[in-house]
């Protein structure tokens, strides 16, 4: 009995050394970051279907910006409530969300916020 206890244990030893345990990470790397959209006119908005999270990624294909007005139309929307990180290489973005700030804010919200953003930018006539 003890020899067949010691050989089962052996097998699942040998087991889990080839295939490994999966660990969060594993599952980490192969989960889609929640996705956000932004328009031709500047308009940021975050799904309205799931609960608000702290980070989004968006591609910023649509605004059609070279890496300099990329660089500096982020660099003007961040601010204490809503931070950009561009990737221009791959053309996407990362947005944080200043969630602890607004803890109250739903979707609705931070979509109503942003749009007034947008539109606030565009009255000004800002070039980027």
């Amino acid at each position: 009995m003890k020899v067949i206890l010691t050989t089962l244990l052996s097998i699942l030893l040998l087991l889990f050394l080839l295939f490994g345990i999966p660990s969060k990470e594993c599952y980490a790397q192969h989960t889609l970051p929640n996705t956000a959209s932004i328009d031709a006119n500047w308009v940021v908005q975050i799904p309205n279907t799931t609960p608000v999270v702290k980070e989004y990624e968006v591609s910023i294909k649509p605004l059609n910006f070279s890496q300099e007005q990329a660089y500096r139309f982020f660099n003007w929307y961040s601010e204490n409530l809503v931070i950009f990180q561009l990737d221009y290489p791959n053309q996407r973005a990362k947005i944080t969300l200043g969630t602890e700030h607004r803890p109250d804010w739903t979707a609705a919200d931070w979509n109503s916020y942003l749009i007034e953003k947008a539109k606030k930018a565009r009255s000004k006539n800002i070039t980027f």
